[in-house]
C-alpha cells in the first residue's frame, strides 16, 4: 500500500484524513481506485479475509478460524491467523490492536467503510449471506449476542435474530439495564417490531421506561392483536399476554385512575406470567397491592405481599414486593412499619447489590424519619388518596427515571 500511495503522492494520514470521513466515502472515486488498484495486487489468501473480516467491529482468531478452516483443521491455501495479522502490520494496512496480548484486532474504520464499499464487487449476494451467517454462529459460541443479533439481521434471518433477542431479553429485564435493552432493540426495523410480539412489548417497556406513557398505552389495542396472530406455542401466548395485562395495569393505575380495572388486569399479569419476565411480575404485585390499598384493603394485600415473600426466590420480584409494602404502610400512615420495611429493603439491596431496591429503602426510610420526627402519631391525612401512586412510581421506581 506504501507503493501505490507514493505513485499518487498520498500518505497513509492522507488517505484517511477527517476530510474523506463517511458521507464523502461513496462519492470519492479516487479512494475506490486507489484502494481497488492496491487489492488487485495482493494473492487472494490476503485480499479474501481483508474484505471479509471488514464486516466485523472487531475480530480474533475465532472468527478468522470459523471461515478458513478445513474439516482437517487446517488452513489450505489461506496464511495462519497470525502470519496474516503480521503480513497486514509490515503492509501498513491500519490494523488496531485492541489488547496488550494481541488476541483481538479492529480496522481503522474508514478504511474499514472504505473495504466494506467494495464487498459487492467481488461477492455475490448469497456469499455475502453465508458470511454474515458464520459470523453470527460465530459471536453465539462466544455468546457475543448482540453482535449475533446484528449479524444475523444482516443475513436476512430475522427468526434467528429474535430468538437471540428473547434468550437474553429476561437477563436484561431482570437486571433493569435498560440503555443495554434499548441499544439492541434499535437494531430491528419498524416492519420487525410491528411482527414479532416480544418485539413490540419490548417497544412498550421502552417508552415507559423513556417516560412516554401516553404512547405506550396507545400500542396496547394492536399488541392484543398481534399476540393473538403470533405463531408461537401456547405458553409463550400466555406469557405474552401476561405482559400485556402487566402493561394495561400500569396505564389503569396511573392514568384512568380506575384501581378495580387495575386490580383484575394486574391479577391476571401475575396468573400469566410466571418466571418468563421478572420485572413484569414485580410490577404487576405493585399494581395488585397498589390498587388494593386504595380499595380500602390494605390488610388483605399486606397479606398476600406477605406470603408471595415467603416462597418468591425471585430477587427482582422480592424487591417489588418489599417497595409496595413500603408505599402501603406510607399511604396509610404506620411509619414504624415503614421505617422498618424500608430498612429491610435497604439491608436487601445491599445484600443482592440491587441498586434499585437500595435507592428505594434509603426514599421510604427518609419520609418515614421525616414525619416521625415531626411527632407524627395519627395515620397520614391523605390515607386513601390514589394519587399518591404516581409519586411512588415515578419517584422510585427505574422505570420513572
Amino acid at each position: 500500500l506504501d507503493d501505490i500511495f507514493s505513485q499518487h503522492d498520498l500518505s497513509p494520514e492522507q488517505f484517511l484524513e477527517p476530510a474523506n470521513a463517511p458521507g464523502s466515502l461513496e462519492n470519492n472515486s479516487k479512494l475506490f481506485s486507489l484502494l481497488n488498484e492496491f487489492l488487485s495486487t495482493q494473492p487472494r489468501q490476503i485480499r479474501i479475509p481483508l474484505l471479509q473480516l471488514s464486516l466485523l467491529s472487531e475480530f480474533d482468531e475465532e472468527f478468522y478460524s470459523a471461515l478458513y478452516l478445513d474439516k482437517e483443521g487446517k488452513y489450505g491455501e489461506m496464511l495462519d491467523f497470525k502470519d496474516f495479522v503480521n503480513h497486514l502490520k509490515m503492509s501498513n494496512l491500519f490494523l488496531i490492536d485492541l489488547d496488550v496480548k494481541g488476541k483481538w484486532y479492529r480496522f481503522h474504520h474508514l478504511f474499514q467503510d472504505l473495504l466494506k464499499g467494495m464487498i459487492p464487487d467481488y461477492f455475490t449476494a448469497n456469499e455475502q449471506k453465508d458470511l454474515q451467517l458464520s459470523f453470527a454462529n460465530t459471536c453465539m459460541q462466544k455468546s457475543r449476542h448482540e453482535q449475533a443479533i446484528e449479524h444475523y439481521l444482516m443475513a436476512g434471518n430475522t427468526d434467528a435474530a429474535v430468538a437471540v433477542f428473547a434468550s437474553i431479553r429476561k437477563g436484561i429485564f431482570s437486571n433493569s439495564v435498560w440503555p443495554e435493552l434499548e441499544r439492541i432493540f434499535a437494531y430491528f426495523s419498524k416492519e420487525l417490531i410491528a411482527k414479532y410480539s416480544i418485539l413490540g412489548l419490548t417497544e412498550a417497556w421502552l417508552y415507559i421506561y423513556k417516560g412516554n406513557i401516553p404512547r405506550m398505552i396507545s400500542l396496547i389495542d394492536s399488541l392484543a392483536i398481534m399476540i393473538k396472530k403470533d405463531i408461537c406455542e401456547e405458553q409463550e401466548r400466555i406469557h405474552y399476554l401476561g405482559e400485556l395485562e402487566a402493561l394495561k395495569a400500569y396505564s389503569r393505575y396511573n392514568f384512568n385512575i380506575d384501581m378495580e380495572a387495575c386490580q383484575a388486569h394486574s391479577k391476571k399479569a401475575l396468573d400469566m406470567l410466571g418466571d418468563s419476565n421478572s420485572y413484569a411480575t414485580g410490577l404487576a404485585w405493585v399494581f395488585y397491592g397498589g390498587s388494593l390499598q386504595a380499595l380500602g384493603k390494605s390488610e388483605v394485600a399486606k397479606e398476600l405481599l406477605y406470603a408471595e415473600l415467603e416462597v418468591s426466590d425471585d430477587i427482582q420480584v422480592q424487591s417489588h414486593l418489599y417497595l409496595i409494602l413500603c408505599y402501603i404502610y406510607w399511604i396509610d400512615g404506620d411509619l414504624r412499619d415503614l421505617r422498618n420495611t424500608a430498612s429491610h429493603l435497604i439491608r436487601f439491596g445491599l445484600s443482592h447489590q440491587v441498586h434499585e431496591a437500595r435507592a428505594n429503602g434509603y426514599y421510604f426510610s427518609g419520609i418515614a424519619y421525616y414525619h416521625m420526627n415531626q411527632g407524627a402519631k395519627s395515620k397520614m391525612p391523605w390515607r386513601n388518596s390514589i394519587n399518591c401512586g404516581l409519586i411512588l412510581l415515578w419517584s422510585t421506581s427505574s422505570l420513572g427515571r
